[in-house]
């Protein structure tokens, strides 16, 4: 009876008999085992404990036997011998299944074939478990289990099934938690046994049957064959007659076939063909979600149902017999047609599963024989569905034919890595069913009932059944991956399309809809709907114009120790604008203008304006070769210079041909012309152009982005509309006239009767000084991009003590770049009570095109900030590449309309005509769309989501760059043969460019220095990659392109520096050296190596300024940009002294704080309200004298409480007075 079976280093103990009362017996000896049918010794016990445990059964035995128990030896052959138990090597797909369990225990419950069947009528539970029983017995799969290395599996000789039988007829409600607890269990592949029959009673004539059964020896076909046999076992049962079953093959059976079936021709040629079909290996689905993917599978899953009625199946099932499909092919067509629209992906890879029964009698089969059939599709859009479904009809018509060959040997043999994230290499899986015909079973009705879904073996299953006329759609999902909400969505574009499908089937599948008209109209219309009344009719300087009618007095602008009153700017810009006119600017006239950011700036902008010109900013900062480019571009015939910059502007004007170069004008002499200070005349109309931005182009040459006067104008007033903006408010003009952004910063203001604060390029990109700025002069909207926000906010974090007062800033503004949600959350969390509004924009359109309001900080588990709804009278619409609107929570390409949208590139009509396009969707006359190529998807409240680019196109630092133009002009270099610059983000809230080369062959290599120094004198600073790396050649992909994946991070390599390491050699170097490693992450810094070829940018000279102030020491930014390496840069460093709080008596005039200004400025005539007051009672009473003298030492120690204010020509004067100042004090 007992029998002790090597397995390695455990011995297994088989224990057939009645176990209840031979465990009850055994404990009493002191023997514990475990209650199941299986123990084990483990090399731990001692061949005593062995020898003493033999000897306690054997008691056991002969007791049992004594009082009577008949123990039947169920093992014994035909002669009397002991049946061990038949051991043999597991399947591929099992091992990988296996393999899979051991990864992540989820696997366990979710690879668990489950089964509820509602049993109606009278049940005899004794025979129902007799008829279990023998289910068992006939099926070697029940009763098997797996070593502990899973290499082999084991068929236990018998095993004993225990059928519980739970009553719930006075708790019915109990059911589904039960249900659901069942569906959690996780069955112990190696103790068995890998099933699991229970019966639940709801009343005498009511039960439910619920079957698990491990999918490594059993799958889906399996339960049908289960329910069949314990259908004939139990009638048999009943009605006393014997069950006359035909023998079953067994799996060993199937495992032979198939090893018969690896010696073949047909394996031969059924491996050819899938390993041809994937030769580049499995395309990768990249459906979209609504959250990240985990690092690894959870399995955690839910299902989601819907109906198909019965007239939508009948049309399906006549457009698949018109085209000789099956209604399979054509329901598998309609859903890979649908992931090709949503992904936008021309090949598209799914499953469904097939039998895996392929030899006489295997129907019957007990086992894990199914498996994954790969269905590959490829599409054109372009073509009909008609011819779609026929290419896949052909595809199907070979994958059936191949379909004998395992997928778990095609994954083996395609050697494909190991990804824990997914499920299966294959995520997506597919079927149609009819509706399983029960077995008759003796006075029982049988009907399926639903279980509760907690588990997804895969990203999304569509499992389809027909039971008559009706299709149930049931989507089985991963609730890691995909909200309920999206999943319903994805089941009526399914349902939407396949209308469209049988309404039209010749029309491109790529125009078939996946949206029903009220979304279509939500998405086009109500979402768009963003009318506003603006002054259309009137320009931007009329309107100013009126500001300084109404408050000539008022500051306009302030730029360090300068300010201009509206008056006085008005004054200066007319005269300017009559200079511009006699030089022969008008409407359309474009004026580059090459000077520093002032109010001398401002002035002549609004010069340009009046005189009915446009303006070009060129920036100070670009090399001749740039404004030798830009200036060839545009053709201008005019540029404004200030003296410094004329030299390098000649340089580049000496580069055009004689007859193409423009006049120069020096500024600073035209400035000092005088000419009447009277308003002009109206010279331009709302559809003239207001100003032509450049930025980066593809090709190495910019493209020069013209915007008009009314899509100027309307962008003002969304910011004005957003921000509330009012006469109190002071916006911070920070950003370089060559971004866009400049252009409201300077004027929305204006328009108001508010100051414009225009901050120098030193302030700018001083974090320090910037907020002291912001303080001090009572800025109240202040825009950032988010790069410097970071260095901000590190600031602030490292100086959490004594952050600054912002109480007077009322908004901040990210733009430029995505909003990281970790930097929103510590910007709201440290300043709560000033929102965000995150802006997006091309330059293209105006500016920014959408807003989105930030009031609370984000969740950890947000990943990006949205960047909001389209701004006034302005239209956003994220289509596909066919220009179809994209459902909600699906990614496709952002397109802007309305009155925004500018013009084109200037003197480009080739880039215009691909950027610009008809409006489809207005029926405004020559209404256009950008095509911002950005992708970017909708939110179910409307709110849109960035997500990146569609091309190489990238934001550094809030500035647009082509990665094609750095490739172009580095590509020009004669040792170069092939280049790749890459944006690459491997630190989050770091992102860099980096170029990668290979030199020509027999040419003299230049040093990276060299090279620094070839891109610099083309093109900006911020286009200048951070890391140079030598590569011997490119890596490419299966498909013969260069593999960008592969390309090593900075850090991988040392190619891009070329200076051998030198130690600091005094405390400044040691202290310059630690924080460069810190902010460049870097290790072992020498003194001679190159800060920009360590990786470094302007941005990180920030952060590196910051840290040395905390040092106690003081470097200009530019210092590190004339003097980049470290033996050269330490000896402009200086210490500075702490600055200690004055304590002695404090007494004179003093600025206003931000808040004080603030509060002078908004509050001039109610001053009163804000006076505190506080009563204290005390019941011992008060001593007069004692109160009074305790009064008078705290107003001589607090300044404050000595303070006089005066209102002096509209400025208000702050004054700290001395000890005389009076005391007041009255005892009533």
């Amino acid at each position: 009876l007992f029998l002790f079976e090597s397995f390695g280093k455990y011995h297994q103990l088989l224990q057939p008999i009645e176990m209840d009362l031979f465990f009850y017996l055994l404990l009493e000896k002191g023997v514990y085992t475990w209650e199941k049918r299986v123990s084990c010794f483990s090399t731990a016990h001692t061949d005593e404990d062995i020898k003493y445990i033999v000897e306690k059964i054997k008691e056991t035995i002969y007791e049992m036997r004594d009082n009577g128990f008949s123990i039947e030896d169920t093992r014994s052959g035909k002669d009397g011998s002991v049946v061990k138990p038949e051991s043999y090597p597991v399947t591929e797909a099992q091992k990988q299944l296996w393999f899979l369990t051991r990864l992540n225990e989820n696997a366990i419950p979710a690879y668990t074939e489950s089964m509820a069947l509602k049993l109606n009528g009278p049940l005899e539970p004794e025979l129902f478990r007799d008829a279990i029983q023998q289910v068992v017995e006939r099926h070697d799969a029940l009763r098997t289990v797996f070593a502990a290395d899973g290499e082999t599996q084991t068929v236990l000789p018998s095993l004993p099934v225990d059928v519980p039988l739970l009553d719930f007829s006075e708790h019915p409600h109990a059911v589904a938690e039960w249900l659901e607890e069942n569906s959690r269990q996780k069955m112990n592949l190696e103790i068995g046994p890998l099933f699991c029959f229970t019966l639940l009673r709801l009343d005498e004539n009511t039960h439910i049957l619920v079957v698990n059964l491990h999918h490594t020896i059993a799958d889906g076909f399996s339960l049908l064959t289960l329910l069949q046999d314990m259908s004939a076992f139990y009638t048999s049962r009943c009605e006393g007659m014997d069950t006359a079953l035909n023998p079953v093959p067994q799996y060993r059976d199937f495992m032979q076939w198939q090893e018969d079936y690896f010696q073949t021709d047909k394996f031969e040629a059924d491996e050819k063909y899938w390993l041809n079909l994937f030769s580049n290996g499995l395309p990768m689905l990249d459906f979209p979600t609504d959250y990240p993917r985990p690092n690894a599978f959870t399995f955690k899953g839910a299902r989601y149902q819907e109906r198909c009625d019965a007239s939508l199946y009948d049309q399906v099932r006549e457009l698949g017999k018109s085209r000789r499909c099956t209604p399979f092919m054509t329901m598998i067509s309609a859903y890979t047609a649908l992931i090709h629209r949503i992904t936008g992906n021309e090949e598209v890879l799914i499953g469904f599963p097939g039998a895996g029964r392929f030899f006489e009698g295997s129907e019957q089969l007990v086992g894990y024989c199914a498996h994954f059939v790969p269905f590959y599709s490829r599409m054109d859009f372009s073509q009909s569905f008609n011819d779609y479904l026929d290419n896949a009809k052909q595809t199907l018509i070979e994958a059936y034919e191949h379909q004998q060959y395992p997928f778990s040997r095609l994954i083996r043999k395609l050697d494909l890595p190991q990804d824990l994230s997914r499920g299966a290499m294959i995520s997506f899986e597919f079927n149609l069913d009819r509706l399983t015909r029960f077995p008759e079973m003796s006075g029982l009705k049988l009907e399926q009932s639903d279980l509760p879904m907690n588990h997804a073996k895969y990203d999304l299953i569509l499992d389809i059944l027909d039971i008559g006329d009706e299709l149930h759609l049931k989507f089985e999902y991963a609730t890691d991956l995909f909200s309920e909400e999206r999943i319903q969505r994805l089941a009526g574009h399914y349902l939407t399309l396949l209308r469209e499908i049988v309404a039209d089937p010749a029309r491109p599948v790529g125009e078939l809809s996946l949206l029903t008209e009220a979304q279509r109209h939500q998405l086009l219309v109500e979402w768009n709907n963003t009318e506003r009344a603006i002054p259309k009719n009137t320009t931007f300087h009329e309107l100013f114009e009126e500001q300084v009618r109404q408050i000539p007095d008022q500051t306009a602008a302030v730029f360090g120790t300068e300010k201009t009153t509206y008056h006085e700017l008005n004054c200066h810009a007319n005269r300017f604008a009559r200079i511009l006119t006699e030089n022969g600017v008008g409407p359309d006239v474009l004026v580059a203008l090459l000077a520093e950011r002032s109010i001398d700036f401002l002035t002549v902008m609004l010069g340009v304006f009046k005189a009915g010109g446009a303006y070009l900013p060129l920036d100070p900062l670009h090399p001749a070769q740039r404004l030798y480019q830009v200036l060839r571009e545009s053709r201008t015939t005019l540029v404004l210079a200030e003296q410094p910059f004329l030299s390098v502007l000649t340089e580049a004007a000496e580069r055009l041909p004689l007859e193409k170069r423009p006049r120069i004008l020096a500024l600073e002499e035209l400035l000092r012309e005088k000419r009447s200070e009277e308003n002009l005349p109206v010279r331009y109309t709302p559809n003239d152009l207001a100003y032509t931005i450049y930025t980066s182009g593809s090709t190495g040459v910019p493209k020069g982005a013209m915007v008009e006067h009314k899509g100027m104008l309307n962008h003002l007033y969304a910011k004005i509309f957003e921000l509330d903006l009012t006469e109190t408010d002071v916006v911070a003009q920070n950003a370089t006239q060559c971004f866009d952004i400049s252009v409201w910063q300077f004027l929305s203001a204006l328009l108001v009767g508010g100051r414009t604060h225009i901050c120098s390029d030193e302030v700018s990109h001083d974090p320090v000084q910037l907020l002291d700025q912001v303080v001090n002069k009572g800025v109240t909207i202040l825009e950032l991009v988010p790069s410097l926000l970071q260095i901000i906010m590190d600031e602030v974090s490292r100086n959490d003590e004594t952050s600054p007062d912002l109480s007077g800033l009322r908004w901040l503004v990210p733009t430029g770049e995505a909003l990281p949600p970790k930097l929103c959350a510590q910007w709201l969390t440290h300043f709560p009570k000033i929102p965000v509004l995150n802006a997006y924009g091309p330059t293209e359109c105006s500016d920014d095109v959408s807003h989105y309001r930030i009031d609370q900080p984000p969740g950890p588990e947000v990943a990006n900030m949205p960047i909001g709804r389209p701004i006034i009278n302005m239209q956003l619409y994220i289509l596909d590449s066919r220009l179809q609107p994209v459902p909600i929570g699906v990614v496709g390409e952002l397109y802007v309309g309305g009155i925004g949208v500018g013009r084109g590139y200037l003197n480009n009509p080739e880039k215009t005509a691909a950027a610009f396009i008809s409006d489809p969707f207005t029926s405004e006359p020559d209404a256009q769309l950008y095509k911002t190529g950005d992708l970017a998807l909708y939110l179910p409240d409307g709110n849109i989501e960035f997500l990146g680019r569609t091309d190489h196109q990238v934001k550094i630092r809030g500035f647009r760059i082509e990665l094609g133009e750095i490739e172009a002009a580095l590509h020009q270099h004669p040792a170069i043969r092939e280049t790749i610059v890459m944006a690459r983000e491997d630190h989050p809230g770091d992102q860099r460019l980096v170029a990668y080369f290979v030199f020509k062959p027999e040419t003299e290599t230049p040093d990276i220095a060299e090279l620094r120094s070839y891109l610099s004198a083309r093109l900006p600073d911020y286009m200048i990659p951070a890391h140079f790396i030598s590569m011997d050649a490119f890596q490419l992909t299966h498909n013969g392109k260069i593999d960008r994946k592969a390309l090593p991070q900075p850090e991988d390599t040392d190619s891009d520096t070329d200076s051998a390491y030198e130690p600091p050699r005094n405390a400044t170097e040691e202290t310059l050296a630690r924080i460069w490693e810190d902010v460049l992450r870097r290790e072992n810094i020498g003194i001679k190596d190159n800060y920009f070829a360590l990786g470094g940018d302007s941005i990180k000279s920030i952060q590196i300024v910051s840290r040395l102030k905390h040092e106690n020491l003081k470097l200009q930014i530019r210092d590190i940009f004339l003097h980049p390496f470290i033996a050269e840069l330490a000896s402009f460093i200086t210490k500075t002294d702490r600055v200690s709080a004055e304590q002695g008596l404090v007494t004179g005039s003093i600025p206003l704080t931000a808040i004080q200004a603030w509060f002078f400025r908004t509050h001039a005539r109610g001053m009163n309200h804000y006076n505190q007051a506080v009563i204290l009672h005390s019941k011992q009473g008060l001593q007069k004298d004692a109160v009074r003298e305790a009064f008078e030492k705290i107003q001589e120690h607090h300044d404050a409480l000595r303070m006089r204010f005066e209102i002096r020509n509209a400025d208000v004067i702050q004054e700290n007075c001395d000890l005389e100042y009076p005391f007041s004090f009255e005892a009533v």
